[in-house]
C-alpha cells in the first residue's frame, strides 16, 4: 500500500518517504546498522552531544541501583566527570570526581567509538587507542548499560 501511494505522491520527498519505509529495492532500509555509526559523525560530535546521546542510551533497568563514576581526559585537555546515579548519566566539564572508578584518556574519536559501542573496549585498550587507568571492569559494566540502537527502521508504518 505505501509503495503505490509512494509512487503517486506529488512531492518527491515525500515520494521518496514513502518508497523508503514501504523497503522499495534500492531505496529501501540500511543493511548494516554501522552505516549510521560513521567515523565523520562521531568525530563532529561534541564531548557535550555525546554525553548526552549516553544519557539517552542509558537503560534504567539494567543501571538500577548501580553508582558508578569515571574522569574522561581528552587529549586537547579537556576533562569530563560523568557518572550514573538514580539511574541517570550526568556529566560535568571541568569537573572530575573526586574518587572515580577509573579514569580514561584518549581522543574524542575513540572514546566515543567505545562509549557508543562500535568498537570493542578490548580493541581500543590493544591498540593503545585510549587507556584507562583504575577499575576497566566497572567501564565495561557502565557499556553494558547502554542499549545500543541500531537504526534500522520504518519512520512510517501502514
Amino acid at each position: 500500500m505505501l509503495k503505490q501511494f509512494g509512487y503517486q505522491t506529488e512531492p518527491v520527498f515525500r515520494n521518496d518517504e514513502l518508497l523508503v519505509n514501504a523497503g522499495e529495492p534500492g531505496i529501501g532500509l540500511l543493511k548494516n546498522s554501522r552505516e549510521l555509526t560513521l567515523t565523520d559523525t562521531l568525530y563532529a560530535l561534541t564531548p557535550e552531544l555525546l554525553f548526552d546521546y549516553l544519557g539517552v542510551s542509558l537503560n534504567s533497568e539494567k543501571s538500577k541501583g548501580k553508582k558508578l563514576a569515571f574522569n574522561w581526559i581528552a587529549q586537547n585537555g579537556r576533562s569530563y566527570g560523568f557518572w550514573i546515579e538514580n539511574e541517570v548519566l550526568m556529566y560535568r566539564e571541568g569537573k572530575l570526581v573526586k574518587h572515580p572508578d577509573a579514569v580514561i584518556t584518549g581522543d574524542r574519536l575513540h572514546f566515543a567509538l567505545v562509549a557508543m559501542r562500535a568498537m570493542p573496549l578490548k580493541t581500543a585498550l590493544d591498540k593503545g587507542m585510549i587507556k584507562i587507568e583504575g577499575n576497566t571492569d566497572k567501564f565495561r559494566e557502565l557499556l553494558g548499560c547502554m542499549d545500543k540502537f541500531h537504526g534500522n527502521f520504518h519512520a512510517i508504518t501502514p
